[in-house]
């Protein structure tokens, strides 16, 4: 268990841990499910301990009146309660909570600074979730020789790799027209997802002739590279 939703009973006992931090975890799997220790650092700090990053006296002032003062850890506990099931009810996955994870990364430059402005600058909330599930696939997969392929046909749905053998390239075509929406995208995916020893070379609306397919071979639809 890693988030209070998880394994929810109204018989569990939250509790606010002030000693275990985690960028990745809510609460902290146990067997005692009358007292699961909640990470306030997570989710809910703004909201039962809103304190400036500035002034971390405050926050032990907090912990200290969470852990002595009365009915203060049982309202705390109710407020979880009800967080807890309020996710339930939006069904919230585990993916979903993936993929914001890693949204701050990106946004926060963990990837580097272009990837953080180039996300940031895509228009469709859509396509950026896009990005997001295939970051959090990559991360899960093994075999990722695929997934830049995977990533464009998601975001583009009509994409079409070629391999030359006499150049070692990887010839692309994005059967859509190159705007600057979609050049960011495409950048954005390429920094991302492409191995960076794969030379590629990328056709956008128009496909480039191949000789012996008639569908590519269209007067004034052809493209020559």
């Amino acid at each position: 268990m890693a988030f209070i939703w998880q394994e929810y009973s109204k018989e569990n006992r939250y509790k606010v841990s002030f000693e275990k931090i985690s960028p990745y975890m809510e609460v902290w799997d146990t067997y005692d499910k009358k007292n699961i220790a909640v990470n306030t650092f997570f989710r809910i700090s703004d909201l039962l301990f809103p304190v400036s990053e500035n002034e971390p006296e405050e926050l032990i002032r907090l912990a200290d009146k969470y852990e002595n003062e009365d009915n203060y850890a049982d309202i705390a506990n109710l407020i979880m309660h009800e967080i807890a099931q309020t996710d339930r009810l939006k069904g919230l996955d585990l993916n979903y909570i993936y993929e914001e994870l890693e949204r701050r990364k990106i946004e926060s430059g963990r990837y580097g600074e272009e990837c953080a402005v180039r996300f940031k600058a895509v228009s469709d909330p859509a396509k950026q979730r896009i990005i997001l599930r295939y970051i959090v696939k990559y991360d899960m997969k093994k075999q990722r020789e695929s997934m830049y392929d995977s990533v464009l046909n998601a975001l583009f749905g009509n994409v079409r790799m070629y391999y030359e053998n006499s150049t070692e390239h990887v010839h692309i075509y994005i059967g859509e027209e190159k705007t600057a929406d979609n050049e960011n995208l495409y950048l954005l995916a390429t920094l991302l997802f492409k191995d960076v020893n794969v030379k590629t070379e990328t056709t956008w609306e128009y496909h480039f002739g191949i000789i012996g397919f008639d569908e590519v071979m269209i007067q004034d639809e052809i493209q020559i590279i």
